[in-house]
């Protein structure tokens, strides 16, 4: 039993882990909202709302001794960092436009956002270089690991 419900021995149970990183009890009324600022103090340092998170202040990598033994969460975060920070580092990111020179917004109506999968809708942007040498930099790096 869990929560008053019966769970058949050999059952597989799935944690939703989308919506308890929603979950307004934890991170307020507008938890859908990519809202930063909710993750600082009045100091602007970064505050955990799980403590259980181990200063993750989410449940995306799990929860429990898993959560503590996974080393992967590491890897993960440290390449998620690494990636974004060389893409803002070399690429404009800037939105698509219509042969009538109007930004493509995408409408958040076509999202993915029911059963396990999430994903934001489909679109279009432009990269383009911040600098001359961008290009340059990016292929011989990709180049020196490769």
């Amino acid at each position: 039993m869990a929560s008053g419900h019966f769970i058949p021995k050999g059952s597989i149970v799935i944690a939703n882990v989308w919506a308890m990183n929603r979950d307004p009890e934890v991170y307020g009324h507008n938890a859908d909202l990519s809202e930063p600022t909710r993750h600082l103090d009045e100091d602007g340092r970064l505050t955990v709302v799980i403590p259980e998170t181990k200063d993750e202040g989410h449940n995306t990598f799990g929860f429990g001794r898993r959560y503590e033994n996974c080393v992967g969460r590491h890897v993960a975060n440290d390449s998620l960092f690494i990636d974004c920070a060389n893409i803002l580092w070399a690429l404009s990111i800037e939105p698509f436009y219509d042969h009538n020179g109007v930004p493509i917004i995408p409408s958040l109506d076509e999202s993915i956002n029911t059963g396990i999968v999430v994903r934001p809708p489909l679109f279009r942007c432009s990269l383009n270089p911040r600098f001359s040498n961008a290009t340059g930099i990016v292929s011989n790096s990709k180049e020196l690991i490769a």
